[in-house]
């Protein structure tokens, strides 16, 4: 006899009774629960019974999903899957991590980068990665362990055993939606990728299967046709177009893009980082532009040690939007303004000297704000919209290239119509590496006989209103405004009151059958809480009590920016200390308590 019970939280809510026959037992019911969604992940409790004796709980969620030609559903409503990739790859100790770590990388990804949806690439996550995207409504896309290559008939009898072991174990995560049933990149093979299919549906007709490959015109034997494009150089189309790729009427989905074609680290210079941005945005824009594309999930989300041939000399992989220890480069702003949290992220220092040429072109703002002010020492100097560049995102960015605003109108020296005349050619040489057009050069030269100016005040309004030289100080203000509320400010400029700051992700750890983590990050910031991009400051750690720390003790600041993890060692506290190569102390405590 056996009994199933659900539960919404404590209230029982049905009570399910059956006799197993034979091996078996399928119950079908009508009921009325809540279905599990991305923003309303609602779960249950099931127990279940024999003879009255307690033998299995789980907790489940119902929702449903179905794909198209054009697009992905849940519970019936159209979701564009807008997401990142995750090796679950962590300093020092690879894929060592409890459950506290590998949580708050799901944390990351749905509240800091604001994406929903994760690929677990290239094998089945952590478990209580999975529970706590369960708990959020973070999307999955889970597939069977390997990268290109296929083996023999026995490595082919082992792959099928991993595939079923992954399909059974995680059959009740209502937050994994597609299944991979190929070998990540590899080639076509129909006898084998038919067994794997079909092994899949025998077990769980409910979730689409894909297959992610590297290349057009592949055989499709899955419900999706998942493919990496790496297409992108910077400077051409985003993504190739789905007709090159396969047939239109087949449900498509980038499963990677960027990554090695750009990579980047936190402590490149400006420029680099920046256009690092702009490439996740352009393939983005393309994404949500081109017709028959459910979604784009990005190459990736931290960078990760790799094996000689895919990484630096140091043996990274630079690939991510975050580093190895989950800290922000400029392209995860791209990720996080489609974020539900007003935000704003200036991706610049505005400092002249940073830039080739010391021109200051173009500022790019990741934002979902509808609107930005800037002002420049105080003063008003334009109200910029998002960019119709990328006009075809959610929040496109707010570029400016124009910080002249009406201050040579205002100095009263030039009459409105010839202050405007001077704004234009100052800002077109700007762009144009100081070249003027002739028809520029003879009117700004009738313009200097008209006012009596020599050309060396010709230089001097260049060099103040454009170029941004002899002035004490620039401070510039940035406002992001929703529905004519100001919903963020960032101030950039020059203020070398440095500090540094000290945040830990949890002041209390939970030791049990495992030991707990948690992360410490130290920043250098200027006086604008700006991260000091080029500091690389040396740092010795210490823990003490009733922690470690995990790795070695002396470190260096990357991009003005290091964290670390300590790990529990018994019940108590424990106190980090970080000192600085200026003899600071900064301090952390820490409470240690029994699971």
């Amino acid at each position: 006899q056996c009994r199933f019970e659900i539960y919404d939280e404590q209230d029982k809510l049905y009570t399910l009774n059956e006799e197993i026959r034979d091996d078996t037992l399928a119950i079908q019911t009508s009921h009325n629960l809540t279905l599990w969604d991305i923003d309303n992940p609602k779960r249950y409790t099931l127990k279940g019974f024999i003879n009255d004796q307690f033998v299995y709980e789980t907790k489940f969620g119902i929702r449903t999903i179905s794909v198209d030609r054009d697009n992905f559903y849940l519970n019936g409503k159209k979701v564009f899957l807008r997401g990142l990739n995750r090796h679950q790859s962590y300093p020092y100790v690879g894929y060592a991590m409890p459950a506290s770590a590998q949580k708050k990388d799901a944390d990351i990804l749905k509240y800091e980068l604001g994406v929903n949806i994760v690929r677990s690439s290239h094998y089945p996550p952590s478990r209580h990665f999975l529970d706590r995207c369960d708990e959020i409504g973070l999307l999955v896309f889970t597939e069977l362990p390997g990268w290109q290559h296929i083996g023999d008939e026995t490595w082919k009898t082992h792959a099928l055993s991993d595939l079923k072991s992954l399909v059974i174990d995680d059959y009740n995560h209502p937050s994994i939606v597609i299944i991979g049933t190929r070998i990540n990149e590899s080639s076509d093979d129909h006898d084998f990728y038919t067994k794997t299919r079909d092994l899949v549906k025998s077990i769980d007709q409910s979730r689409p299967t894909g297959g992610v490959r590297f290349f057009g015109k592949s055989e499709l034997l899955e419900d999706i046709y998942t493919v990496n494009d790496f297409v992108h150089r910077g400077d051409n189309e985003g993504l190739t177009p789905k007709k090159k790729m396969t047939k239109e009427q087949h449900p498509y989905l980038i499963t990677e893009y960027n990554g090695h074609m750009f990579p980047t680290k936190s402590f490149d210079d400006e420029t680099k980082r920046v256009n690092h941005a702009l490439r996740h945005f352009k393939v983005l824009d393309d994404a949500y532009r081109m017709q028959g594309v459910m979604g784009a999930i990005g190459w990736c989300m931290n960078d990760y040690n790799t094996h000689k041939e895919f990484g630096s000399n140091d043996h990274i992989c630079y690939h991510g939007v975050l580093d190895m220890n989950r800290n922000s480069k400029y392209a995860a702003a791209v990720y996080a303004s489609h974020g539900d949290k007003p935000y704003m992220n200036v991706l610049s220092m505005m400092h002249i000297g940073e830039r080739p040429a010391g021109a200051l072109k173009e500022v790019v703002i990741a934002t979902n704000c509808e609107k930005v002010e800037v002002l420049k020492n105080g003063k008003w100097i334009g109200t910029h919209y998002p960019s119709k560049r990328y006009k075809h995102l959610p929040h496109p960015p707010i570029i400016i290239n124009d910080f002249v605003g009406n201050q040579i109108v205002e100095s009263d020296r030039f009459s409105k119509r010839d202050a405007k005349r001077i704004k234009a050619i100052m800002l077109y040489m700007l762009a144009n590496d100081l070249k003027m057009r002739l028809r520029d050069k003879l009117l700004f030269g009738y313009i200097l006989l008209k006012y009596k100016m020599k050309y060396q005040d010709a230089v001097e309004l260049y060099t103040k209103y454009v170029g941004g030289w002899g002035e004490e100080a620039t401070h510039y203000t940035f406002k992001g405004y929703i529905a004519n509320d100001c919903v963020a400010t960032v101030h950039k400029g020059t203020n070398d009151a440095y500090r540094f700051a000290l945040k830990p992700d949890a002041e209390t750890l939970y030791h049990g059958d495992t030991y707990d983590v948690t992360r410490v990050t130290i920043e250098h910031l200027n006086g604008f809480d700006e991260r000091a991009f080029y500091s690389n400051e040396t740092l010795r750690i210490e823990a003490l009590g009733s922690i470690e720390l995990i790795g070695p003790s002396q470190r260096n600041l990357q991009g003005g920016i290091e964290s670390f993890w300590i790990r529990s060692t018994s019940e108590g506290s424990g106190t980090v200390y970080v000192y600085t190569q200026n003899n600071l102390t900064i301090t952390q405590t820490f409470e240690v308590v029994g699971k």
